[in-house]
């Protein structure tokens, strides 16, 4: 039930960097290592105390002597606190913080292009990471450049064949629009601005793309539409 991080406990390094988490239910103390994966953490989980009647309800380090304090108890069972300390060889001096990966580095570059405002040059500086092998990385490529008026990405979209970037500039979603606009005998740009609010639409394509914002556009019998 309880959750901290082992900042400031003296334990072995890759402890004071993992992430505790108690089970009440199977009466387990987790460690979980978080090391970088790309522009995230990879999560890695080890049992750190386990036993028969343990059922764990909160754990927290004491910043003052270095150790873990858990709280045991619930539902008629009995309570307790206990204190874990570490008593072997390895050093507990505080440690250092792993310096982030270059993708870590890239991914919060494009997520200030999602803020109002930006300007339509966040486009051209997040169009090349759409094909990133890094998920995140292009998943924050993405979102900074739909933040932009469709009208200034469509036809780039449509156009681009490196398959990567295709697949995250028209995502699923834009993908089946797409799909049922070509389909019905429409407009393939239409597809893409009915995404963006009814206001800030060419007259044009907001006249046409009205009726799509009551229904969904006909679709031949066998294909479906809807989210993942």
């Amino acid at each position: 039930m309880g959750v901290t991080f082992g900042t400031g406990a003296k334990f072995p390094a890759k402890f004071q960097h993992a992430l505790f988490a108690a089970d009440w239910t199977f009466g387990t103390l987790y460690a979980i290592q978080l090391p970088p994966d790309g522009a995230s953490f990879r999560g890695e989980r080890t049992e750190f105390v386990s036993g028969k009647s343990i059922p764990f309800t909160d754990v927290v380090i004491n910043p003052k002597d270095g150790a873990m304090y858990f709280t045991v108890g619930g539902r008629r069972t009995q309570a307790a606190l206990c204190r874990v300390t570490y008593t072997g060889r390895e050093s507990t001096a505080p440690a250092k913080i792993a310096p982030p990966t270059e993708a870590a580095q890239l991914r919060p570059s494009l997520e200030v292009l999602h803020a109002e405002g930006t300007p339509v040059t966040a486009i051209d500086t997040a169009w090349p990471r759409l094909a990133s092998p890094d998920r995140f990385v292009r998943f924050a490529a993405r979102v900074a450049i739909e933040r932009q008026p469709a009208e200034k990405w469509a036809d780039r979209a449509l156009a681009e064949l490196q398959p990567q970037a295709a697949i995250e500039a028209l995502n699923q979603e834009e993908l089946q629009d797409l799909l049922a606009c070509l389909l019905s005998g429409g407009n393939p740009a239409d597809a893409m601005f009915r995404r963006q609010p009814r206001d800030s639409r060419p007259p044009a394509v907001r006249c046409r793309a009205a009726a799509s914002d009551i229904s969904p556009p006909a679709i031949p019998e066998g294909f479906a539409r809807g989210g993942a």
